[in-house]
């Protein structure tokens, strides 16, 4: 009879953990659904708020789901950093690479995108010895991420450029920016948010070294690129919300 008390018991429990993670799993769809709606409507801060709760589902949750702990960290850190709240995005980003590298691998492209934005993170916080250690060590030292996904090693480029602009060295920053540039062009065609962004740093870069004339051109440039911009930037919505639904390719 104890027995049979005792595996019924045991029935009961795995019931409750299936409602719970059935329940978690709606919960997290739902989530899923109103960031992305919020950040396509431009209300990113309905957004953080749905990825907060999403991660913090996530992060009670066992092993198997690592992917999704990096892509909604990632997002929730890239998000904040645009608002400019870096101080916040700071303790989110180490969340991202952790668990991208447990996911992916060290030398993946989504672990080292995820390494790329802490990077980022820490020159906007004027750290700006550690974030150039950072870009190096991504760029000279973690493989070949140009054979896997030249995508990621454009945008860890062009921010690497940013950096060294930031912080005043401006004749490589434009070397840098350059080089994203043609790469982001290659990969993201000439009207994307990225390619865009790229050449705007470009010319603004340009304006800071007194060649007013070189940047104008450029930003003459940007002009024309952005009226292809509409259709490039809803395929950039659509990649860049990919991380909030659960799962990762």
């Amino acid at each position: 009879m104890r027995f049979l008390v005792i595996f019924v018991a045991i029935l009961i429990a795995l019931g409750s953990v299936a409602r719970a993670q059935a329940s978690d799993e709606l919960e997290l769809s739902r989530l899923s659904q109103s960031a992305s709606q919020a950040y396509a409507q431009g209300n990113l801060e309905n957004a953080v708020t749905d990825l907060r709760a999403m991660l913090a589902i996530l992060l009670q949750k066992p092993g198997e789901d690592y992917g999704d702990k990096a892509s909604v960290a990632y997002d929730l850190a890239i998000i904040l950093e645009e608002l400019g709240r870096h101080a916040e995005a700071q303790s989110v980003h180490p969340i991202s690479v952790r668990e991208a590298i447990r996911y992916f691998g060290e030398n993946s492209p989504k672990a080292l995108r995820a390494e790329g934005a802490l990077a980022s993170n820490l020159a906007a916080l004027g750290k700006f010895t550690e974030a150039e250690a950072l870009f190096r060590d991504i760029l000279e030292n973690r493989g070949n991420i140009a054979e896997q996904d030249e995508g990621v090693r454009a945008i860890i480029i062009g921010n690497y450029a940013s950096m060294l602009g930031a912080k005043g060295d401006h004749t490589k920053a434009e070397r840098y920016h350059r080089e994203a540039l043609a790469m982001k062009e290659r990969v993201f065609g000439l009207g994307a948010e990225e390619t865009l962004r790229t050449l705007n740093n470009l010319a603004v870069n340009l304006e800071n070294q007194g060649r007013t004339e070189e940047a104008g051109s450029l930003m003459t440039s940007l002009m024309q690129a952005s009226i292809l911009s509409d259709e490039a930037n809803a395929s950039d919505l659509a990649d860049r919300m990919s991380g909030f639904a659960v799962g990762l390719d």
